[in-house]
């Protein structure tokens, strides 16, 4: 657990105490508690439903926008994109923090985690100041199958490219590009919808093969 300060756009730095989770593909994941009484929500800022809200527990409710600032340590992190729970119960439901940090922010850093002294260092890297992003697409994709080769839609955020493209929940990614879906692995195909500016994809909907094209675009 470390301390660190939010800052917004309205009030004052906000000190608050925060897991670090490595397991974690966000940059900030803000409790409930800490949400409500902060009034992130309310303050108009863009939002979009949280696609990846799942754990072992089930799914997690949250919208994901961006505050001014995040600082750790001496360290000011600018722009984050952060999740705002909505969780009524489960971790992200406690006053025992205000959040976890993810890989997202955690990445910016080699950590060192100093078990003896009791201590995290870090050092920041050239992924420093690079903007952090969210997800371009509105897709949410999980993996199954023995080898894990099969790519399914398990959600699709409203007004965003697979919206617009046509894509539906419960449809198979069949190949991108002319290339079969299998010669890739979940993270590459989460990095290119990242990158991309355009993805002709084929999917299996039912009986059928369907044709899309996916336009990125930032959203958040």
């Amino acid at each position: 657990m470390v301390h660190a300060q939010v800052i917004d756009d309205i009030g004052s730095p906000v000190d608050s105490a925060f897991v670090l989770d490595i397991g974690s593909g966000a940059a900030l994941i803000l409790s409930t508690p800490f949400v409500d009484r902060e009034r992130f929500l309310q303050s108009g800022r863009p939002t979009l439903h949280w696609l990846e809200g799942l754990g072992f527990g089930g799914g997690i409710e949250g919208s994901v926008g961006r505050i001014k600032a995040f600082k750790l340590g001496r360290y000011l992190v600018n722009n984050p994109v952060a999740v705002f729970s909505q969780a009524s119960n489960g971790p992200f439901a406690s006053t025992d923090t205000q959040g976890n940090i993810g890989a997202a922010i955690l990445e910016k850093f080699q950590v060192i985690l100093d078990y003896k002294q009791n201590r995290i260092i870090l050092e920041p890297n050239a992924q420093f100041n690079k903007p952090i992003e969210y997800n371009r697409s509105g897709l949410f994709l999980v993996s199954s199958g023995p080898n894990f080769e099969t790519f399914k839609i398990e959600a699709i955020a409203d007004n965003s490219p697979a919206s617009e493209a046509g894509l539906h929940k419960g449809d198979i990614l069949i190949a991108i590009g002319g290339h079969p879906a299998t010669e890739y692995t979940l993270s590459q195909l989460r990095l290119m919808f990242q990158d991309a500016k355009q993805c002709e994809l084929t999917v299996e909907r039912g009986h059928e093969h369907l044709q899309m094209t996916l336009k990125l675009r930032g959203l958040i």
